[in-house]
């Protein structure tokens, strides 16, 4: 006896309104019915069912491109560090020679105190009076020697600049250090941002590559049920065409539903094709955005003193979805390259990649689909078999 899937066919047959009916129930290989939410995508909250649904590539698309996005306020930021470093370095520098001078002019200005080379007037040594171009001593007054609390007294003039320089220089230290954890910590995120990329779009790929293997798998099925009723309708009418006496009402409906399968199947094989061509196009466009988004990486990673500092690898292979969750970038945190943030996992980060990783075992349940002739009905259609006992219904022999 005809199976229940058979039985189901039979009956749109019945119906009258068979080719329209095979197109209908055909639309849910619509490639924008195939893992969607009429609500939109929403990223990193959806979970893949094998049974239900697919993993919908919008969501792979928007953390790729967001993390761009992302990568590049990371990498301005990182340049500033690098720039703030630079300029703090070479500020130090500065300094510690304008203290190294400062130090030995209060040792030979101390020195000249205790050699009493100094003005009895204005208490100022020999050098500093000659450097203002004046005569040493003053007119009218004497070179005497300091007493313990003049020394002392000029010590603490002369130590109070030192003292500010010295200062200045730890605080420059301070930063320096500061900002040195702080560009550790953002090339590190720019380096997890990267493999996140990476991710994010071998998602989105993978997706489309499931989306395209579920639409061939569901075609392939319904192609194989249509074609096994034309088989079973062709048998019937050889059956008829030579019984002893001919039914040439039943005959002529038998072909006529025949013309109307044929007409359906070959409808189904065009949409399939069409749909296949879609498919393919948005994966060859996908493919042309990911390299678009590399050279925008790049050139973020390219950008001011960075170069002399960081190299990232950007590279537009496919991640293999069973990669470890911290090649997949999962210690990105989109952005936040605060210190006090260090070690944290952000849900959606750790969430999405728990998603991309599920996609191998939905690969391997899936398996590889075949695709289906170009057009036309497999040969063994077109053979008419030898006359055999009819399992057709007899509501199929007694057609209007």
């Amino acid at each position: 006896m005809y199976q229940a899937s058979r039985l189901a066919l039979g009956g749109w047959l019945l119906s009258g309104g068979l080719v329209r009916q095979a197109l209908a129930a055909d639309d849910l290989l619509l490639p924008s019915s195939i893992g969607r939410s009429d609500s939109g995508p929403t990223p990193a909250t959806r979970k893949a069912d094998h049974a239900s649904a697919l993993p919908s590539p919008e969501d792979g698309s928007y953390m790729a491109t967001t993390t761009v996005s992302q990568l590049g306020a990371l990498c301005l930021s990182a340049d500033g560090i690098v720039r703030r470093m630079a300029a703090l370095e070479q500020a130090s520098n500065k300094r510690s020679q304008d203290l190294q001078q400062l130090r030995l002019e209060r040792n030979r200005k101390l020195d000249e105190f205790h050699q009493g080379l100094f003005c009895s007037g204005c208490k100022q040594t020999k050098s500093e009076i000659l450097a203002k171009g004046e005569t040493f001593p003053h007119s009218g007054q004497t070179i005497v020697r300091a007493t313990p609390e003049q020394i002392r007294a000029k010590d603490e003039e002369l130590s109070r600049p030192i003292d500010a320089l010295e200062r200045e220089l730890a605080r420059l230290a301070k930063e320096s250090s500061d900002l040195l954890n702080q560009r550790d910590e953002i090339f590190q995120q720019i380096s997890y941002g990267v493999d996140f990329w990476q991710t994010g779009f071998s998602y989105e790929l993978k997706a489309q590559e499931l989306r395209r293997a579920a639409l061939q798998e569901q075609f392939s099925a319904k192609r194989k049920e249509m074609s096994d009723l034309i088989w079973d309708l062709r048998r019937e009418e050889g059956r008829l065409s030579i019984a002893g006496a001919p039914d040439r009402k039943a005959i002529a409906a038998a072909r006529e539903q025949i013309i109307h399968w044929e007409k359906a199947l070959a409808a189904l094989e065009r949409q399939h094709e069409g749909q296949l061509k879609l498919i393919d196009q948005e994966i060859s466009r996908t493919r042309a955005k990911v390299k678009l988004m590399a050279a925008q990486i790049e050139s973020h990673l390219a950008q001011g003193d960075l170069p002399r500092y960081l190299t990232v690898p950007v590279s537009t292979a496919i991640s293999p979805p069973l990669k470890a969750p911290e090649a997949l970038g999962i210690h990105f945190r989109r952005g936040d390259f605060a210190l006090r943030s260090q070690g944290q996992t952000l849900p959606v980060v750790a969430s999405f990649i728990d998603q991309f990783r599920s996609l191998a075992f939905i690969t391997k349940g899936s398996g590889s689909v075949a695709p289906a002739p170009a057009g036309g009905l497999p040969n063994h259609l077109l053979d008419i078999p030898k006359p055999a006992e009819s399992n057709v219904p007899d509501a199929l022999l007694n057609l209007p």
